[in-house]
């Protein structure tokens, strides 16, 4: 529960303190650290199901998804 609550919160803190304006970046942010904590253990290794050596895939993987992403432009600043 505490990773759901954490990675809810990030929300509102990837738009106030981040400033990302883009709704694929924050997205992006969450599933990366749901991505690192599956890597690391973390609640998922309570599971009976998870192994150590599915990191081992998951983080290369999650990371060369990340690089081939294609985002649009940024929107132009309205303050400038």
């Amino acid at each position: 529960m505490r990773l759901i609550g954490v990675l809810v919160v990030m929300i509102p803190y990837d738009l106030r303190v981040l400033n990302i304006v883009r709704g694929r970046q924050i997205a992006m942010s969450i599933i990366g650290t749901a991505v690192y904590v599956f890597a690391v253990g973390g609640w998922f290794a309570t599971t009976t199901w998870y192994h150590q050596w599915y990191a081992s895939i998951v983080l290369p993987v999650f990371a060369l998804l990340i690089a081939i992403l294609k985002l649009p432009a940024l929107p132009e600043d309205p303050n400038s």
